[in-house]
């Protein structure tokens, strides 16, 4: 494997491509040597690495504007990417148990409204942000270790609780997809607008070409959420000085909530095929 040394000197001319701010070196050793073995580091490890601090920093600035970056919206944006990357895991898994046909129900199921609206609901949907379906890497664990050392208590448990139903009592309406949660802190834009800015962006970054000299496969799409999760834990630390732990959790959760529940349609269309049948949901995919 090359020296991560190397891979520092290599790696700017690949990422340049793409517009991706790459990170410092002092944040790369950061980011590699103080934490576990993260998911993505057993078959990705160089290009997991480099997409981790590769999406800090292309979100940073791409949503810096004259007067700097709204705390509000980078919870939001980064949670909102990490709800759609969760949703696209469960719908890698979803694809792969219809293929063997295996069942799918109740671990993900879609829910239609009157109107024709559709959205996807499930332990799988939810594994990648609430730590559901044997997730280790989720997004509540994560923030809520920068929100207190001990982790999830009560207090957060309720809010999740609180953001879940929330959510989900919304979904059909027209306010569906925008910040309720709290009436004095507002992401610049709805969630659901921060996805579709976004979501292009955090694909390059995870599919970015490997350094010269590194052999190593494209990220395994069930590893970008674990990605956003990192970083979601990160920002919440930048931020702390500009924004109570608190809200930032729960504007993130809020975020990622909202996301992980759309019709994949509406943000990535032409990838998956969806269809329910008799209570079952089967799912195909139709492209990377």
């Amino acid at each position: 494997m090359p020296s991560s040394s190397m891979t520092r000197r290599t790696a700017m001319a690949g990422l340049a491509a793409f517009g991706i701010v790459r990170p410092t070196s002092a944040q790369d050793r950061l980011t590699i040597q103080q934490t576990p073995e993260w998911p993505w580091q057993a078959q990705t490890y160089i290009r997991g690495n480099i997409a981790a601090g590769s999406l800090r920093e292309t979100l940073l600035k791409r949503l810096k504007n004259e007067r700097g970056i709204h705390a509000e919206t980078l919870a939001s944006a980064i949670g909102a990417l990490a709800g759609f990357a969760s949703q696209n895991a469960a719908l890698r898994r979803a694809a792969e148990a219809t293929r063997n046909k295996q069942p799918t129900f109740p671990n993900i199921y879609l829910a239609e409204t009157k109107d024709g609206q559709r959205f996807l609901l499930g332990d799988w949907v939810n594994a990648q942000l609430l730590g559901q379906a044997g997730e280790r890497f989720s997004l509540v664990a994560f923030i809520a270790q920068g929100y207190s050392q001990n982790g999830m208590d009560e207090t957060l448990i309720a809010e999740v609780t609180r953001l879940i139903k929330q959510t989900t009592s919304l979904l059909g309406d027209a306010d569906f997809g925008k910040s309720h949660a709290l009436e004095k802190h507002k992401p610049g834009f709805p969630p659901i607008e921060l996805l579709q800015q976004l979501w292009s962006t955090a694909l390059d970054v995870f599919r970015q070409p490997p350094p010269s000299g590194v052999e190593e496969p494209e990220i395994d799409e069930k590893h970008w959420g674990p990605i956003c999760n990192f970083v979601a834990a990160q920002y919440m630390e930048m931020t702390k000085q500009a924004l109570d732990r608190k809200v930032y959790f729960t504007l993130a959760m809020e975020a990622a909530i909202i996301c992980s529940k759309l019709d994949p349609e509406k943000i990535d269309p032409g990838k998956w095929a969806i269809t329910a049948k008799d209570g079952k949901l089967m799912v195909s995919r139709l492209r990377a």
